[in-house]
């Protein structure tokens, strides 16, 4: 057989196993691709606003990371950017709100606070806010006389059987400044629409989302003229949040369990819709693939205690969307997570601003539906194969990473102008 026949047939068998996945892969390298304009993006606003010491920081990072260009809280200055640019309606309209309001309050009590997912995005906001020169009002409600008009209310649009929202509705609350902060993965409801309408058509309310899917699906949503909901929008990513706090988290590196020394093959901490219960079934029980496997899948985030451990002793952590494949990235879940060293393995996501930084800088293997068990396979492989001295070299730079976080504090001001004195 000539070479040159040789090459033709190789050329042709690789096509053939490439058209075999390519519907897949397209998904997360589209992702992945998009999300690289941001990605750049963020390089500029750290050399813009980090000098010197964020650039090498940076270079550091990228020594054990070489894919790895940015940080998290420049991507999300870049995000909020995208949504609100300098100029923009909803740049103009952030602006005059934040501008004439001295104070703000949080009606949030009960399981909000004290117990729900949401706690940590609650501090993530007061430091934002108080940040920007406001201070917390602890003594108004949501049905105070309107001529307090210097002090924004924060509501939550959150779509829970278990919870509700404390909105403010009819038209007394038409011109009471409002921040209406959207923290759930489906915006595709019908309430949703209309609560969006109702907020981005009162002059003087924002809505804080964390989702670029839900940004663009809000362009959709005009007010019966010729603007859209989204310039009412701030993308702010305050579901990367801290429920699981200090205390539960490993207090130092030497305390970061080794992958080798770890006897949980993958864990899930989460509530049961039908789309994960499909994943048990099809993959965990019975034949399924990963039925031989030590996998700990559980409905319940308590007690906090025993879902630290599990993550302590996971060398995978998965996530998997609750209702839809074509999902906004679950967030708070991976946040769950992120400092227990564990390999994060998230179902493919509609967001695309995020993709590339998550997958280059925190170590995050996406996968679509699927594909889930063929990539904890894989990866267990991998952890299998791989040298101790350099799988540890990944964890710790994955965890020092994630320990610099968003700089909450100084995130308005560096969207709107100077903190407010």
């Amino acid at each position: 057989m000539s070479s040159k026949i040789y090459v033709l047939l190789l050329v042709i068998l690789l096509w053939y196993v490439y058209g075999c996945h390519i519907k897949s892969k397209e998904r997360i390298s589209n992702l992945i691709n998009t999300s690289a304009i941001i990605a750049a993006t963020a390089t500029v606003t750290a050399t813009s606003h980090g000098g010197a010491a964020v650039l090498e920081e940076k270079k550091s990072t990228s020594a054990l990371l070489p894919s790895c260009q940015t940080n998290l809280n420049d991507v999300a200055l870049s995000m909020a950017k995208y949504s609100a640019p300098v100029g923009s309606k909803s740049f103009l309209k952030h602006q005059r709100v934040l501008t004439h309001a001295t104070k703000f309050h949080l009606g949030i009590t009960g399981h909000l606070r004290q117990h729900g997912i949401f706690s940590d995005t609650i501090e993530n906001i007061i430091q934002m806010l108080k940040g920007y020169g406001l201070e917390q009002n602890f003594n108004e409600t949501i049905d105070s006389d309107i001529a307090h008009n210097d002090t924004i209310m924060i509501e939550f649009a959150i779509y829970s059987k278990n919870i509700i929202p404390l909105k403010c509705t009819g038209t007394k609350c038409h011109s009471i400044p409002r921040i209406s902060l959207q923290t759930e993965q489906v915006t595709e409801l019908q309430w949703a629409r209309e609560y969006i309408v109702e907020c981005h058509t009162s002059p003087n309310c924002l809505i804080w989302d964390f989702s670029d899917m839900n940004f663009e699906w809000a362009k959709s949503i005009d007010d019966g003229g010729t603007s859209n909901a989204s310039e009412s929008f701030l993308i702010v990513p305050h579901m990367f949040h801290n429920r699981l706090r200090a205390d539960y988290h490993p207090k130092n590196e030497n305390e970061l369990l080794p992958y080798q020394e770890r006897s949980i093959d993958a864990v899930f901490f989460g509530m049961y819709s039908s789309r994960r219960t499909k994943f048990a079934t099809e993959y965990l029980k019975g034949n399924g693939t990963l039925s031989t496997y030590n996998i700990v899948f559980r409905k319940k985030m308590r007690p906090l205690g025993a879902v630290a451990k599990g993550y302590s002793n996971a060398k995978i952590c998965l996530v998997l969307h609750s209702y839809t494949a074509d999902s906004a990235g679950e967030y708070h879940r991976m946040s769950d997570f992120k400092r227990f060293g564990c390999v994060p393995i998230m179902e493919t996501f509609g967001d695309k601003m995020l993709a590339e930084t998550l997958s280059s800088c925190a170590g995050i293997k996406f996968a679509d539906f699927d594909d889930i068990s063929s990539t904890v396979i894989n990866e267990l492989k991998r952890i299998n194969v791989t040298s101790a001295d350099v799988l540890r070299e990944e964890q710790l730079t994955i965890d020092r990473w994630w320990e610099r976080g968003i700089e909450w504090n100084r995130f308005l001001g560096q969207i709107f102008g100077s903190v407010l004195v």
